[in-house]
């Protein structure tokens, strides 16, 4: 343990160039050939690194790409609070 306690993890570069944090998410709509559901994916960045990611079936059946869109933007919004 104590060779390793002044290890860190260093994210980004000295000079800010990218938004300090970044959430994003994305649908596949009706993927699924046999339940019809979509598939949703979202990321999340802190200084331009990747910090966590996810990518799930969504739970109801969608009749429209923008309600999946819309969806997925509510679980990575729910995920921020």
């Amino acid at each position: 343990m104590e060779a390793t306690k002044h290890y860190a993890i260093k994210l980004g570069t000295l000079y800010i160039k990218y938004p300090i944090f970044v959430a994003a998410s994305d649908v596949v709509y009706a993927d699924d050939l046999i339940t019809r559901r979509s598939i949703e994916g979202s990321i999340f960045q802190l200084f331009g690194s990747i910090i966590d990611w996810q990518s799930k079936k969504q739970a109801i059946v969608t009749i429209l790409t923008t309600k999946a869109k819309l969806l997925a933007l509510l679980h990575i919004s729910a995920w921020l609070l």
